[in-house]
């Protein structure tokens, strides 16, 4: 004869895992130019220099996808513009930097193209504007 499974007792609390408490830099492009005197001054740059190179990766695939649909270079920087947060957030764990600092591609309209974040395309492709054939001057 089978046994029956137990049944968890109902109502105990799960226990979360900490986190360990993040720390800020208001300027992360000049950490990535920095001199570091002691590892964990290298370990934080090169954290920084690594979110820093996803995202002008994740933008150069935009301009490059947008281009091959047909878009000139004049045309994507009227149309979108980068949102980048104003700090740059780590925390150390386990001994490693763990950065987070996402971007993302915004229409200029308003619209979000592309998250670097998650690295999700959520545009449509804009109405097509023929610049050769505007009149008068802009």
């Amino acid at each position: 004869m089978a046994r029956r499974p137990q049944k968890s007792a109902a109502g105990v609390p799960e226990t979360a895992i900490e986190q360990p408490p993040m720390t800020y830099i208001a300027n992360p492009v000049t950490v990535a130019h920095q001199t570091p005197k002691t590892r964990d001054e290298i370990a934080i740059r090169d954290a920084v220099r690594a979110r820093l190179a996803i995202i002008e990766s994740a933008i150069v695939e935009f301009v490059a996808e947008k281009t091959s649909e047909g878009f000139t270079l004049a045309e994507i920087d009227e149309l979108y513009a980068v949102e980048l947060p104003l700090m740059l957030g780590y925390h150390v764990d386990g001994g490693r930097v763990r950065a987070s600092y996402d971007g993302q591609v915004v229409e200029r309209a308003g619209q979000i193209a592309t998250s670097f974040g998650k690295f999700v395309a959520t545009s449509r492709r804009p109405p097509r504007v023929n610049f050769a054939t505007r009149s008068g001057a802009g």
